[in-house]
């Protein structure tokens, strides 16, 4: 026990004395501590300072890393090297060669009329007779597509319509869409879904072939050569909707200006007929109170986000009457279609509307890209103004017109509307003349041929059998000319350059009953006035002496050599005036528009001023034109004039030169007050 007890005791005294060894430690450590605080301060510092460094060595060495192991990986997975013999090198450029060959797509076929479906609206009430207007251009043999009709008919096949005549198909029942406009019919539903359908009538092989969808009504006639010029411009494979507009400004402000109406066609390209298939139904479901087909149309491809891209040779005709003025003055644009042929007068006087389109044919078969293009030219010798609508009238004007007059259709038709104006329309128009003597004679189209050995076409025009009533201008008369005959080269290439009209000319003949004519690309017959740059400078210089010199002359006592010209001041006696002042106001008196008991001109072709009721005018004794009584006194006065500033005929006789009070004439007074 008492050795345990020293055991005890020892162990206790050691562990004592390692505490107080470690209290000893503390202390020392806490003295250290307390004076080295300064000193490590300023390590701290230091450390603070190499942090960066060691930053750049971390990122140095993630870098190199990175590198070793990528350089690893492309060691192994290459391939071992080969000796590029003469022969090595021999065998792999075949090889090369073949995958450069296999990278170059195939160029793409040229659109055509067998990657075309026609989608053709029709009605069972009217399918008799409009059945006609598709076999003038429907061609079975080379085009695709249907008739939806909305209910069965009978195809006879005595009457050809079997094989002038797209299969007839009959379209699926919408009775489940809704439908709210109270002006407008059911049948709208029905006509709207028929791209879709004609999609999906198609066959997995068919489809592979197809690039646009062409919708139309019944009445509706297509230039098919013109379509397939017009729907080459676009990527077939990109979403288009290809269309015009009405040429009502009411029609397009009812509906829409970004609308394509389907009674002159619109084409949609095959991506756009796939998505729209895709929701078109649940669209029109969305749109219960539109009125129509086209609407509809319009509004899903809204919702697609697709915009209307306008081609203005889609003509929907929205108007009544003679569609003369707009065929004659038709806009540099292949003529792709028209619609509304039941509805507008035949397009050639004393004929059928089927026999008048079937005549159009004639032309547009040997030159369908030049079908009714304008073109403008002058007979300098005889004041005519000529107007060649190609392959379907000649118009000849007595006196000068601007090409920018001509190429505005004269109102010959009727608006849409009853109560609207020519306000109303979607385009500029100008008016018929009420002058009997500007009136045009018209030839229209009565023949056209293609001459191989010429390689041209030859078409005759003759003229409309209508009464012209006497004309007193002093000019050739176009009542001589029986026939016109225009010459046309065929110009493949006329719609692939830049828009531009063509330009004519008038032939000289010795048979003064028949008119020739040559239409053909116009041409730079003119050069350019070029002065050469050293004359330039010397008349610079010598203008600028000839002020200097001026400039000068006030100061050494000489008058300005270059104010030889005296302000000219009326004479309030009127002596100074020459006998062209033999107008007299007994003879030619001021009257008010409204006086007159002749229907005259609508404006004052001196000032191109429209004349009011209570303007005074003049009106000439011999031709009748009616002018302004200021501008006809300052045409006599200041220009020296006794004719007439339309058709250059005098109005007095040169043996009767009556002096004239030109001091009474209200121009002159207000000529002495102003200078006075």
């Amino acid at each position: 026990m008492k050795e345990r007890a020293d055991a005890v005791g020892a162990v206790t005294r050691r562990s004592d004395r390692g505490q107080d060894e470690e209290d000893e430690e503390r202390r020392l450590g806490n003295q250290k501590d307390s004076s080295e605080k300064p000193i490590w301060d300023r390590s701290s510092s230091g450390l603070s300072m190499t942090r960066p460094g060691r930053l750049i060595i971390w990122l140095m060495l993630f870098i190199s890393v990175t590198y070793i192991i990528y350089t690893l990986k492309i060691v192994s997975t290459s391939h071992p090297c080969e000796d590029l013999t003469s022969d090595s090198i021999l065998q792999q450029r075949p090889e090369k060669k073949a995958v450069a060959v296999k990278a170059v797509p195939a160029e793409q076929e040229a659109t055509d009329l067998n990657h075309v479906v026609f989608g053709i609206a029709a009605s069972s009430k009217l399918w008799k007779q409009r059945k006609e207007y598709i076999k003038i251009w429907y061609k079975p043999k080379k085009m695709r597509g249907y008739v939806w009709l909305d209910k069965e008919v009978k195809i006879k096949s005595e009457t050809g319509d079997q094989e002038h005549l797209p299969p007839v198909r009959i379209s699926g029942d919408t009775s489940s869409f809704p439908y709210t406009n109270k002006q407008g019919h059911r049948s709208a539903i029905r006509i709207s879904r028929i791209v879709s359908e004609t999609l999906m009538s198609l066959d997995s092989e068919s489809k592979k072939n197809v690039r646009w969808f062409v919708m139309g009504d019944d009445d509706t006639v297509f230039v098919t050569d013109n379509l397939i010029r017009v729907l080459r411009k676009y990527d077939h494979e990109q979403m288009y909707y290809i269309g015009s507009l009405s040429e009502s400004h009411l029609q397009n402000i009812f509906f829409s200006y970004g609308m394509a109406y389907g009674g002159g066609g619109f084409a949609i390209s095959y991506p756009l007929a796939v998505a729209l298939s895709k929701m078109q139904d649940r669209c029109i479901k969305r749109y219960p109170a539109l009125y129509g087909s086209d609407d509809r149309m319009q509004a899903c491809m809204a919702e697609l986000g697709v915009p209307l891209t306008k081609e203005i040779g889609f003509h929907q005709y929205d108007v009544h009457g003679n569609v003369f003025g707009l065929l004659a003055a038709h806009p540099v644009t292949p003529f792709v279609s028209m619609h509304h042929l039941d509805v507008v007068e035949p397009i050639f006087p004393n004929m059928t509307r089927v026999r008048a389109i079937k005549k159009l044919t004639t032309p547009m078969k040997i030159d369908s890209a030049g079908l009714l293009q304008q073109s403008i030219c002058y007979d300098k010798h005889k004041s005519w103004t000529i107007s060649v609508s190609w392959g379907f009238a000649v118009q000849v004007f007595r006196g000068s017109f601007s090409p920018r007059e001509m190429e505005m259709p004269s109102r010959t038709f009727l608006n849409w509307y009853k109560r609207a104006d020519y306000t109303a329309y979607a385009f500029n128009t100008r008016p018929v003349s009420r002058n009997h003597c500007q009136k045009p004679f018209v030839f229209h189209m009565s023949n056209a041929k293609f001459d191989p050995q010429l390689n041209t076409t030859v078409s005759q025009y003759t003229r409309d059998r209508v009464p012209h009533p006497a004309c007193r201008w002093d000019m050739a008369n176009p009542e001589e000319i029986n026939t016109i005959v225009v010459y046309k080269k065929p110009d493949p290439h006329l719609w692939t350059r830049s828009p531009r009209r063509n330009c004519c000319r008038v032939l000289q003949t010795k048979r003064n009953n028949t008119l020739w004519i040559n239409v053909g690309v116009c041409r730079a017959d003119f050069k350019e006035l070029q002065i050469p740059e050293y004359v330039l400078k010397t008349l610079y210089v010598i203008g600028f002496i000839r002020d200097m010199v001026d400039a000068l002359c006030p100061y050494i006592g000489l008058p300005s050599f270059l104010d030889h010209h005296e302000t000219y001041r009326p004479d309030p006696t009127g002596q100074g005036l020459s006998t062209s002042a033999s107008l007299a106001n007994e003879l030619i008196p001021v009257v008010r528009f409204s006086d007159l008991l002749t229907d005259p001109e609508d404006c004052c072709t001196v000032c191109l001023s429209d004349f009011d009721s209570d303007d005074m005018i003049r009106q000439l004794p011999n031709c009748g034109h009616v002018f302004h009584h200021r501008c006809l006194d300052r045409w006599i006065v200041d220009c020296n004039k006794m004719t007439c500033p339309i058709c250059r005929n005098r109005f007095l006789p040169e043996e009767k030169p009556t002096p004239f009070d030109w001091g009474s004439s209200d121009w002159f007074r207000d000529e002495v007050e102003s200078t006075n």
